[in-house]
């Protein structure tokens, strides 16, 4: 070989060289970068060991909202019966689940909030045992994963929204709350941790869309409310009230009957439940509508700040348009406001006030009813400002008013009344005695029905001659 050629092949041996040292990195790289895509693509697929633990999170901290929010629901159901429970997260004035309970954001189209909650706590339990032993992911699973992550972050909003009407707007806080409020925070917690970990993308569309998993949560939480609906809309059948015509024809065809009558305690059970009829007696007169002969004797215990008590005065207007004179209706004051009761909380901070100015209306205009319904017609604005400009507008001068709350006779009645309560085992309002007998409260209750059964046991009593 010449020495030109010699050169030559040293020229292309150097130049093949060069070019697999610059080939070699640049295929190198574009492995790395292979790899990288491949474990990023692979980390936004949650089919990992660690969506276990998440998973499994989701389950036990669900497990445990679906608990609390079934004990709040319980709660508030007994406070809308009693006007009052006697549940351990009633500490004091400010920790008290029946203040939460009494104001007017318990509720959400008229469904407690404890049954939202339930049903969002079974949402995301149902979400994360379907997605448990899936492996590999679907598209639907995909979405459903997205749906169990948007949800929890939605809690965690919720929440933070009603803590905020919690300490500032009601001014109390609720022990049962307060623990929905932590469990959703932990779930929104793992859930931001779980998401970040695997890069994992929400989306509007696409394959990490939230809205099949969404769709899914919305159908349970909607059967959860319809459930809740028909247990609580169904009368028992113990306690099912017969219709008037059923009444009116028993009586024909068996006209020496005694009717036991439903919803009420039996005859030994009556107590003796003391009127005060004259406006000279010690403490003063029970407000009362009808004769004091009656053969029909109501006797309701009643707040003026209870939205239950403000329902059933207008069914007594009814009963006093029925029947008139034959039936007494008595009014006394069981306000749950621990300023003149201190059995009660602060469930109705002016309910004493309220009830004082009812008192000074009747004993100094005469006009306790007419005081009576508008108290129940400004509930809402009461329970913000107080009874005073309500009884300016009414007719009582800032004066009177000042001596009616300073008065130690209209306060001592009121207190008489709330020891008879007591007595009488009254632990909620509005509490009611026929006769002195403690009437059932319920959704279906038949007053009506109930009191002509009464008139026709009184009239069948007089009738029936006695045997010598």
């Amino acid at each position: 070989m010449s020495d030109s050629d010699k050169t030559t092949s040293q020229f292309e041996d150097s130049q093949f060289e060069k070019t697999q040292l610059t080939y070699m990195p640049l295929k190198k790289k574009e492995d790395e970068n292979n790899e990288e895509n491949k474990e990023s693509s692979s980390s936004h697929t949650p089919s990992s060991q660690s969506s276990t633990w998440y998973l499994i999170s989701v389950l036990v901290l669900s497990l445990l909202g679906i608990i609390v929010s079934a004990y709040a629901t319980h709660h508030h159901l007994e406070f809308k019966q009693h006007g009052q429970t006697s549940a351990v997260c009633n500490v004091n004035q400010t920790v008290s689940c029946d203040s939460i309970a009494a104001s007017e954001y318990s509720e959400l189209l008229n469904y407690p909030l404890g049954i939202w909650g339930l049903g969002y706590f079974l949402a995301l339990f149902a979400i994360a045992l379907i997605l448990l032993p899936k492996k590999p992911l679907t598209f639907r699973s995909e979405a459903h994963y997205a749906a169990l992550i948007s949800l929890s972050l939605l809690g965690v909003i919720t929440s933070l929204v009603l803590a905020s009407l919690s300490f500032f707007v009601i001014k109390a806080v609720c022990l049962t709350c307060t623990m929905v409020y932590v469990l959703t925070l932990l779930l929104g917690g793992i859930s931001i941790y779980y998401m970040k970990r695997h890069r994992f993308p929400l989306r509007l569309t696409g394959t990490y869309a939230p809205w099949p998993g969404f769709l899914s949560a919305a159908i349970l939480l909607a059967i959860t409310l319809a459930s809740f609906g028909q247990l609580t809309s169904k009368p028992q059948e113990s306690t099912t009230q017969p219709s008037t015509s059923t009444i009116q024809e028993t009586e024909v065809s068996k006209p020496t009957k005694t009717f036991k009558v439903p919803n009420l305690a039996d005859e030994d059970q009556a107590q003796d439940i003391p009127i005060a009829q004259s406006p000279y007696s010690q403490l003063g007169e029970d407000f009362r509508l009808g004769s004091d002969n009656a053969a029909v004797q109501l006797v309701e215990f009643a707040d003026f700040q209870c939205a239950y008590c403000a329902s059933f005065s207008s069914i007594l207007k009814e009963v006093k348009e029925e029947f008139g004179d034959t039936v007494s209706i008595v009014f006394k004051n069981f306000p749950l406001d621990n300023s003149c009761n201190s059995t009660a909380g602060a469930v109705h901070p002016y309910a004493c006030e309220t009830a004082q100015l009812a008192r000074c209306s009747g004993i100094l205009l005469g006009k306790f009813w007419e005081f009576h319904d508008l108290a129940y017609i400004h509930q809402s604005r009461i329970k913000k400002e107080g009874a005073k400009q309500v009884a300016k507008e009414f007719g009582l001068s800032d004066a009177q008013i000042e001596e009616c709350l300073k008065s130690k006779d209209i306060l001592a009645k009121i207190k008489d009344d709330i020891a008879l309560g007591q007595k009488l085992g009254v632990q909620g309002t509005p509490s009611v005695f026929i006769n002195g007998r403690k009437l059932t409260l319920q959704s279906d209750l038949n007053l009506s029905a109930i009191i002509q059964m009464l008139l026709s046991n009184e009239a069948q009593k007089t009738s029936t001659p006695t045997t010598p």
